[in-house]
């Protein structure tokens, strides 16, 4: 679980900032990868899906490497919205 620090919807892709606390208890800065903003609109993905402040559960495709960014999957709201690629 994290919380939403930046939402970039501009080509050529956009990125998601969230801020989680590590396995040492440190904030620790993800930057999440997605699609171009055309392909994210046209599913109904808009600049307000993902409000700065927001706390949120999401699913990602990790960098190999171990650093704090990845691809984004999905992201599950506290309200119980989903957005992106979901299954409990």
């Amino acid at each position: 679980m994290g919380t939403i620090k930046e939402f970039q919807f501009r080509n050529p892709h956009v990125w998601i900032q969230i801020l989680t606390t590590n396995s040492e208890g440190q904030e620790e800065e993800w930057s999440l990868e997605w699609g171009s903003p055309n392909q994210l609109g046209r599913r109904g993905i808009r600049p307000a899906t993902f409000p700065p402040g927001t706390e949120v559960t999401v699913r990602t495709r990790p960098m190999i490497n171990g650093s704090p960014a990845g691809a984004f999957v999905g992201a599950k709201f506290a309200n119980g919205t989903i957005v992106g690629l979901w299954e409990d």
